[in-house]
């Protein structure tokens, strides 16, 4: 009986169903309210053909009006229906975002404005809009941070000339262009401030953190930086409390609050996938590493690379395995102990 009557629900569902997806031959397609984009321009980017079919109600008009949203041309959309008979005539309703006439930096030197309007993003930009100024705004941040000014304000207006077009007018004030100052440590008992700050002052200038070079890193860098330091020296549950920035004249000093946690010992590595070489003969290269602090960038040292070439991937090479893939997992245990499995495919 249940089978009788589960037949029937599904048979006037599909009854149910074609009764109300009727097709509609769409015999016009009318656009209203575009000034500078051509109706049949909006038509092809809609999708919708004349003389195709459509059901009521259509996915076919939701997935127009998402086509014609990602343009970024139109602020409005709405697409209307006249049905008459077996026949439709739709309307695409719209409002156009103005044409941008240009961009004109107030603030800024000639060298900074030249950058600016080679900026590939910015030369995309063909609408005046809220994205097109959170574009801009973005790029002249970006553009003035790696130069030291950290605090600069922009504000915006439009301003619409002779041909209909807005010009998106910046008004900067770049304010002082600041340089590092002093970095304090607090909390710090197993590595001390002159080895971390020999740290953050790094092997480049694009990972250094200089006393007196212009502060010109994104918000965060000094905390990831400390982080990455300790953590390269065993101590994996390191957590920066805060860091505390102070302007004094033209530099910034840093106050960094740290709770360090415990160094973990590495007391395990699981080879998987190696046929070449014996895990006996792998478990030599690392042997130095078991039983002492876990440092992250040693374990790298012997897998990828060594100065000495007792690495396992040069002992990959050696035999002419140039296609290896070596990966790791770290497992971490209450008792301050790391395991690391290593998955290798030799190719």
């Amino acid at each position: 009986m249940k089978y009788v009557i589960t037949l029937f629900l599904v048979f006037g569902s599909l009854i149910f169903f074609s009764q109300e997806q009727q097709y509609y031959k769409v015999n016009r397609i009318d656009v209203v309210g575009n000034v500078t984009t051509s109706d049949d321009a909006i038509i092809i980017l809609s999708g919708l053909k004349l003389g195709g079919y459509i059901t009521i109600p259509s996915y076919k008009i939701q997935l127009a009006i998402k086509k014609l949203w990602k343009e970024k041309i139109f602020y409005d959309i709405k697409i209307s229906k006249e049905i008459d008979g077996k026949s439709i005539k739709l309307i695409i309703e719209l409002k156009e975002f103005h044409l941008l006439g240009g961009v004109v930096y107030q603030g800024l030197n000639a060298s900074e404005e030249n950058k600016l309007k080679k900026n590939l993003w910015i030369k995309k930009i063909k609408r005046y809009s809220p994205n097109t100024i959170s574009v801009v705004k973005r790029e002249v941040k970006k553009l003035l941070l790696a130069k030291g000014y950290r605090y600069l304000v922009i504000e915006e207006k439009g301003k619409t000339d002779s041909l209909g077009r807005v010009n998106l007018v910046l008004d900067i004030n770049k304010g002082k262009r600041l340089r590092i100052g002093v970095v304090d440590f607090f909390g710090n008992s197993n590595i001390d401030d002159t080895k971390l700050l020999k740290e953050l002052k790094g092997k480049g200038d694009f990972i250094s953190f200089k006393k007196s070079n212009f502060y010109t890193h994104s918000a965060g860098f000094l905390e990831k930086r400390v982080v990455q330091i300790y953590k390269n020296n065993g101590y994996l549950d390191i957590v920066i409390d805060s860091v505390v920035e102070e302007q004094i004249e033209s530099k910034v000093h840093f106050k960094v609050h740290v709770t360090e946690g415990e160094v973990y010992e590495l007391n395990e590595i699981v080879f998987n996938g190696n046929e070449l070489f014996t895990t006996d003969e792998l478990s030599k290269i690392v042997a130095p590493l078991i039983g002492k602090d876990y440092l992250k960038s040693k374990l790298e040292e012997k897998l990828f690379f060594e100065e000495n070439s007792r690495d396992i991937t040069s002992l990959y090479l050696d035999h002419g395995f140039a296609n290896l893939k070596l990966k790791f997992r770290e497992e971490f245990f209450e008792e301050k102990t790391v395991r690391i499995l290593i998955d290798i495919v030799e190719g």
